[in-house]
């Protein structure tokens, strides 16, 4: 097999310096600080929206629980 190279873009903004409109929610759902008591949830959303994608073979680690749990 041979080498696949993959053109990759960093995306950043000065959330400081930038005017934002107030997020609004759907009613029922609302904001949380985070918990720790989250992680496992997150890692396997994460796992699962990244599982198949190429990002996971870019990244490995994306493609792995134990990665997306990091």
């Amino acid at each position: 097999m041979g080498v696949a190279y993959y053109r990759r873009f960093r995306m950043e903004i000065d959330l400081g310096n930038v005017d934002l409109p107030e997020p609004v929610l759907p009613d029922g759902f609302h904001f949380r600080p985070w918990d720790s008591e989250d992680l496992e949830r997150h890692a396997r959303v994460k796992l699962q929206s990244f599982c198949d994608e190429i990002d996971s073979r870019v990244f490995p680690c994306l493609g792995e629980f134990t990665g997306c749990r990091n």
